[in-house]
């Protein structure tokens, strides 16, 4: 993926990576084919450090600095990130990923 690709985040998406250390690390979970999961490919968002990400490509996003896996295939208009909540559980969430 190349850095010039658009990358959108919300405002309370934002706000939270801020309070959660202010990095966010973008990856991929590749589902086992022969699994209930039928081999689904989903971006993984997390606030920890993943084992295997000195690898990732750093972009600084205004004062958030993403690090994703390299050669994620999405789409052209690119990532975007947002906050869900139900209550006090809240989670990143980002579309964009480019499945066939």
């Amino acid at each position: 993926m190349a850095s010039d690709v658009p990358i959108t985040i919300s405002e309370k998406a934002y706000d939270y990576i801020n309070e959660q250390g202010g990095t966010l690390f973008v990856s991929l979970f590749h589902g086992n084919a022969s699994c209930c999961t039928g081999g689904i490919t989903e971006l993984v968002l997390s606030t920890k450090r993943p084992s295997g990400s000195n690898k990732f490509q750093k972009i600084q996003h205004k004062e958030i600095e993403l690090l994703l896996e390299p050669n994620l295939p999405l789409k052209e208009k690119g990532l975007q990130i947002h906050l869900s909540s139900f209550g006090w559980i809240k989670r990143l969430q980002a579309s964009g990923l480019q499945r066939f």
